[in-house]
């Protein structure tokens, strides 16, 4: 019985989750792509950190020296002690353009990267690109409108995969696709916990009002996200806006990124903890920020309920195996579905129905094919398989927290 409970427990908690942001998505249908227009154009910095982005950097910084933006942008790209050739790479690309300058140091991680180009940035605005990242034409004319608002310190945009060719990554997508929305929805909530390395623009005067980018952490997008929110500013999202990065093709990969995620996540919701349900933070303190404690309980929970019914069907075969004996036993479909208790399937079927309503919703508010970048089977099996094994990364990210391994960037 308490099996039973465990998995309608779970289930319950996950649909009230889900249909608060359902309903939420629903009820601000209208605005959803909407964007300000901006009435001036501030002068913009990009900081772009690397580190061994040979395969990449190219691109990058070539997509950022073709955005329409009405003033040439200040791109400084930080090489954080690269042993490849991404130096020479962006080198040649600064000798060609005279607003692209490239900056060299030991390796030293991503936040000091970012402070060492913040020292240099001279625009009123200061925006971040990760070096696997492409940026859109007009994604920057989307974002600053938000910063006519005083209120408003960082600007976020959409993630979207970059070609996404292999199994993996199409997985990976239909992720990427529902967490744009989600993001849209965490600014019209002022719930935003993060600024996204691939895209996010900040006015930097508050960034180095706040002492700039924090050197030890793990995930200082996230960090600087927190620590804005708590010293008053908004976080906004620009679901027009565009940034195309590139996914893990690996799970090696797929483990290391979203380990380094979580445990980030962790850490940071710790670290603010007097935001916790606090409602000087509004549903940021008393809604979003709780969950990101409670979630990684639950996901260890799912894990040990499939462990145990996993164990459970083990045992009852091999008790079978010892009754009747090897040569006698054989497997029947028949005895398997009589014997079966199908009330464990009834709130996984409604979970899967859940999230397929919320894919399909997803990829309809993004403006996105599901049959793009993603494919119809892809999109069956991440719903199916793929948060099963976010669920295992998040029983890693915590262990590792409680153990205190080595933190890398």
């Amino acid at each position: 019985m308490w099996d039973l409970l465990a998995i309608w427990t779970i289930t319950a908690f996950t649909l009230y989750v889900g249909l608060f942001w359902v309903l939420m998505a629903i009820e601000n249908r209208n605005v959803l792509r909407t964007s300000c227009k901006p009435t001036r154009w501030p002068s913009i910095s990009i900081l772009v950190p690397a580190y061994n982005e040979e395969r990449a950097i190219r691109s990058c910084v070539r997509s950022l020296l073709s955005m329409d933006y009405p003033k040439k942008p200040q791109i400084i790209v930080i090489n954080d002690g690269s042993t490849d050739n991404t130096a020479k790479i962006v080198s040649a690309i600064a000798s060609k353009h005279d607003n692209v300058k490239l900056m060299t140091q030991p390796n030293r991680g991503k936040g000091a990267a970012l402070n060492a180009g913040l020292a240099f940035a001279r625009g009123e605005l200061v925006a971040v690109v990760d070096a696997d990242s492409s940026v859109s034409r007009s994604a920057l004319n989307k974002m600053v409108g938000h910063f006519d608002d005083g209120k408003v310190g960082a600007v976020v945009a959409s993630i979207k995969p970059y070609k996404p060719r292999r199994f993996l990554t199409r997985l990976q997508s239909a992720e990427y696709v529902i967490s744009c929305l989600y993001r849209r929805l965490g600014s019209l909530t002022n719930t935003m916990y993060v600024t996204p390395g691939a895209l996010s623009v900040f006015r930097s005067r508050v960034v180095r009002g706040l002492g700039g980018f924090d050197e030890h952490n793990l995930t200082e997008d996230m960090e600087i996200a927190l620590r804005m929110q708590k010293n008053g500013w908004e976080i906004r999202n620009s679901m027009t806006a565009t940034s195309y990065t590139q996914l893990p093709e690996t799970l090696k990969a797929l483990y290391h990124q979203r380990v380094r995620w979580y445990r980030g996540l962790l850490t940071n919701t710790w670290k603010y903890k007097g935001m916790l349900f606090n409602r000087r933070y509004g549903l940021l303190g008393l809604w979003q920020l709780p969950m990101n404690i409670i979630f990684p309980f639950v996901s260890i929970l799912v894990i040990a309920m499939f462990a145990w019914f996993a164990g459970l069907t083990l045992y009852r075969t091999f008790l079978e195996l010892l009754i009747v004996g090897p040569t006698t036993w054989a497997f029947s479909l028949e005895r398997f579905l009589l014997g079966f208790d199908w009330r464990v399937m009834v709130p996984w079927i409604m979970g899967l129905a859940f999230g397929v309503s919320v894919l399909l919703l997803s990829y309809r508010e993004v403006q996105e094919k599901i049959t793009k970048c993603t494919g119809r089977l892809s999109a069956l099996v991440f719903l199916m398989l793929f948060y099963t094994i976010i669920n295992v990364l998040w029983c890693f990210a915590l262990a590792k927290n409680i153990i205190r391994s080595e933190r890398k960037w």
